[in-house]
């Protein structure tokens, strides 16, 4: 998994953008812990590796047939890796309801700023990847959450570079890899993640955005750094 995402300097002219994964050194803060289908023992056993950023599903449910991750199962994860090893956490979200899931979530627990969402778009089940779409999530997140706010999108198959290009447009954060898409081009797949990162950061740089250093990320995100985790 590679991801490309933007932090937007409020108050400055120039929004930086910051790249992430498997070809820089915040690759411990890609790491993606997949709840869905795990165990909270599993989760359990995992904390003593102290991640620096795994993501927390918001399709909380109180029952379902395919996969458990309940508003309890949230606040756990939330308490023993949040509170108990100050872990920053990827919020991923894959349709409108389940950021009202997240301020549920929240209203139980302190989180420190910012809070950085991933919307997920173009995913059976979940919301469509249309630009439209993308600016509903941003304008609820913003209603629910404020402007002390980082957010990106994965848009999966042929919208990545759209929908990603949207999210650059409206001050938001971007992610590409071979995870989320196969393909670099109409018929064309990708040789590996590092062909969509170049192909996105080109598209970011047209368009007047720089491209931040890992150690700026870091600080946008407050991010541990990987001195302080043991992955």
């Amino acid at each position: 998994m590679v991801n490309v995402s933007s932090v937007d300097f409020r108050g400055r002219e120039k929004r930086t953008r910051f790249l992430s994964g498997l070809y820089s050194d915040l690759l411990e803060n890609g790491i993606r812990y997949f709840f869905p289908g795990a165990t909270l023992e599993r989760l359990r056993k995992s904390v003593s590796r102290d991640p620096g950023r795994p993501a927390v599903k918001t399709d909380a449910s109180t029952t379902t047939t395919t996969k458990r991750n309940t508003f309890e199962d949230i606040d756990t994860v939330m308490v023993r890796l949040g509170e108990g090893h100050g872990v920053r956490f990827e919020f991923e979200c894959y349709d409108v309801g389940q950021l009202y899931n997240l301020a549920i979530a929240l209203e139980k627990r302190d989180y420190a700023p910012p809070l950085f969402i991933q919307f997920v778009q173009g995913i059976p089940g979940g919301i469509a990847a249309e630009a439209d779409h993308l600016l509903h999530l941003v304008r609820t997140a913003q209603r629910l959450f404020g402007n002390d706010l980082e957010w990106s999108v994965l848009a999966a198959g042929r919208h990545q570079m759209a929908m990603c290009t949207h999210a650059a447009l409206l001050g938001g954060n971007v992610r590409v890899g071979l995870e989320d898409s196969l393909y670099i081009g109409r018929g064309e797949m990708a040789k590996s993640n590092a062909d969509q990162v170049a192909k996105i950061c080109r598209i970011l740089r047209e368009l007047s955005l720089d491209i931040a250093t890992p150690e700026q990320a870091r600080a946008r995100l407050k991010l541990k750094g990987a001195d302080r985790i043991r992955l």
